[in-house]
C-alpha cells in the first residue's frame, strides 16, 4: 500500500531551507557526492545529457552513487522527448483514422507522456521552479569524491 501525503524532503534540504525538522531525522543516512557510473544503455543523446547535468548536480551537492538510476531515467526521458519532438515536426498534428474520423497524432501523445516524465525524474534533483521552491543550494564546496571531468564527443 502506498504511503499518503507528500514525500519526505531529504534532511539536507530541511537544513538548507533552516527547517526545525531537519533535527529530528537523524536516521538518513549522509552520503558522499560523487558522479555514479553511467548505465551503458543510454541513447546518444541521453549520455549527453548525463554528461551535462550531472556536473551541475555535484557541484550542487545533490547527486550520490545511489541516483544514478534515477539520473539515467531522467536522461533517457530527456532524449526520449526530443526525439518525440523530431517526429512531432514531421508529422501533422492530426490525422485521419480509418472510418474518416479526426485524431491526434500518435507522435503527439508519445511527446507529452516524454514530457510528463522528464518533469517527474527532474523534479527529484530539484532541476524545475517547484522542486527549487525555499531551497537556497550552496555556493560552497560540499565533501566531494575526486572525479574525472567528461569529455563529451
Amino acid at each position: 500500500m502506498a504511503k499518503r501525503g507528500r514525500k519526505p524532503l531529504p534532511t539536507k534540504i530541511l537544513k538548507i531551507r533552516g527547517s526545525w525538522r531537519a533535527e529530528l531525522r537523524k536516521d538518513e543516512p549522509d552520503l558522499e557526492v560523487s558522479i555514479p557510473a553511467m548505465p551503458d544503455w543510454l541513447s546518444a543523446e541521453a549520455k549527453r545529457e548525463w554528461y551535462r547535468i550531472s556536473l551541475i548536480l555535484v557541484r550542487r551537492g545533490l547527486l550520490t552513487e545511489l541516483d544514478g538510476t534515477v539520473l539515467a531515467l531522467y536522461c533517457q526521458a530527456y532524449a526520449d522527448y526530443l526525439d518525440a519532438l523530431k517526429w512531432c515536426e514531421k508529422m501533422p498534428g492530426l490525422i485521419r483514422a480509418k472510418n474518416g474520423t479526426l485524431i491526434q497524432s500518435p507522435a503527439i501523445g508519445l511527446r507529452n507522456t516524454a514530457w510528463r516524465n522528464v518533469l517527474r525524474a527532474a523534479a527529484e534533483f530539484g532541476m524545475s521552479p517547484g522542486g527549487r521552491s525555499g531551497i537556497a543550494l550552496s555556493k560552497g564546496k560540499s565533501k566531494q569524491k575526486k572525479t574525472t571531468p567528461f569529455r563529451i564527443g
